[in-house]
C-alpha cells in the first residue's frame, strides 16, 4: 500500500465501531447491570499459578503492540503525512 488515502473508508468504519463500543459501555454503566459480575481486584497479592498464566495472553499482546512504535522511526504515519506536504 503506497498511499494512506485507501484507508479512509476503513478508518471511518473503525471510528464508528469505537463510538458504538463507547456508547455500549456507558449505557451498561448507567444501567448498573454489571455490578454483580465484578470479581475481586488484586493489585499485588499473589493469586496462584493458574490466574497468573491466565493473564499471560494480555502480557504477550501488550508486548507485541509496544513494538509497533520503533525507536529508529517513531510515528511513521505522522512522518508519512509530513512528507506528503
Amino acid at each position: 500500500m503506497r498511499r494512506l488515502d485507501s484507508l479512509k473508508y476503513t478508518s471511518v468504519i473503525a471510528l464508528i465501531s469505537i463510538g458504538y463500543l463507547v456508547i455500549l459501555v456507558v449505557a451498561h454503566f448507567v444501567k448498573g447491570d454489571t455490578l454483580a459480575d465484578r470479581g475481586e481486584v488484586r493489585v499485588i497479592k499473589w493469586a496462584g499459578a493458574v490466574p497468573t498464566l491466565a493473564s499471560f495472553p494480555i502480557i504477550v499482546f501488550a508486548y507485541t503492540c509496544h513494538q509497533n512504535v520503533s525507536r529508529t522511526r517513531p510515528f511513521t504515519v505522522t512522518s508519512y503525512l509530513a512528507k506528503q506536504r
